[in-house]
């Protein structure tokens, strides 16, 4: 005769049973909310004009003294635009300039929301440089950037691709270091309001300087305050 399994033994594999069922559906759970958040976050930083926006900074644990460097990038275009807004937000104070004209300059803090910039009028057909002045007085600060040109281009977005000068003296070649990546939005201390879009609160400056307002990297460096 065969033999026949205990009731208690019976009982302890019914009970391992339950407990890995429990552990499954559990485990399942949290993978789909995860996936839920994500898609929620996603499509959050979607309408707010950052889908795929990185911060970076010029290095992930800075020194606590000041700073001043250029962020750099680039994008190509097969035609100009018909219309691109540039959205950032830097922490504390920043010049942007594309293809070697300022653009704007202002500055942000934790609570304040991003601004949004007009650049239309500086981008061509082919290769564009986008470069940004960043300033801290303490060392800690972060940069948040997207330019969606429209059409079939993709936007340009700060993330680890950026290099940076941590002289801040160049606009157009790229830097000697590649840029470091502090996270996705939100990240403390910024949070989601600096995905809103508010460019009075933000300290944006709308329009830009004029041709006739070339790089020259003194003026390049305003006060902290």
């Amino acid at each position: 005769m065969g033999q026949q399994s205990s009731p208690r033994s019976a009982a302890v594999a019914f009970s391992w049973r339950r407990v890995t069922a429990v552990f499954i559906g559990v485990l399942l759970v949290a993978l789909v909310s995860q996936g839920i958040l994500l898609l929620l976050r996603g499509a959050r930083e979607r309408r707010a004009g950052f889908a795929g926006a990185r911060w970076i900074w010029f290095s992930a644990s800075p020194e606590r003294r000041p700073a001043h460097f250029t962020a750099l990038s680039t994008i190509s275009l097969a035609a100009p635009p018909r219309r691109a807004i540039a959205r950032l937000f830097v922490d504390r104070r920043y010049t942007l300039w594309v293809n070697g004209v300022r653009a704007a300059s202002g500055g942000h803090r934790p609570g304040d929301a991003a601004s949004s910039v007009d650049v239309t009028s500086l981008l061509r057909a082919g290769r564009n440089s986008v470069t940004i002045l960043a300033e801290s007085p303490d060392g800690i600060g972060g940069v948040l950037f997207s330019l969606d040109p429209g059409g079939s281009a993709p936007a340009l977005v700060s993330d680890s691709r950026w290099t940076i000068d941590p002289n801040g003296l160049r606009l157009d070649a790229p830097g000697p270091q590649t840029a470091a990546v502090l996270g996705r939005p939100p990240l403390y201390p910024w949070g989601w309001r600096a995905l809103e879009a508010d460019a009075q609160r933000g300290g944006g400056t709308r329009g830009r300087a004029g041709p006739e307002t070339p790089f020259i990297a003194a003026s390049m460096r305003p006060p902290f305050f």
